[in-house]
């Protein structure tokens, strides 16, 4: 289960995140819903959005595992 502080890295290969992959990231915010983040796509299912300090994007978590 995910919590706000754990460390993660990116491990999706998205272009955009290139510069991003080799660091580690803490977790600032966890949503499930578009009432908790307004760019969750509610047809990712249970599938989390995070949110880091520092990084200017979200992530789901597909895209990401525990550092």
């Amino acid at each position: 289960m995910l919590e706000i502080g754990q460390k993660i890295r990116i491990i999706s290969d998205n272009e955009n995140y290139k510069k991003y992959v080799k660091k580690t990231w803490k977790i600032s915010n966890i949503a499930h819903n578009r009432q908790e983040h307004p760019g969750y796509d509610e047809g990712m299912g249970n599938e989390a959005l995070i949110d880091c300090e520092g990084l200017p994007f979200s992530l789901y978590e597909y895209e990401f595992k525990l550092a």
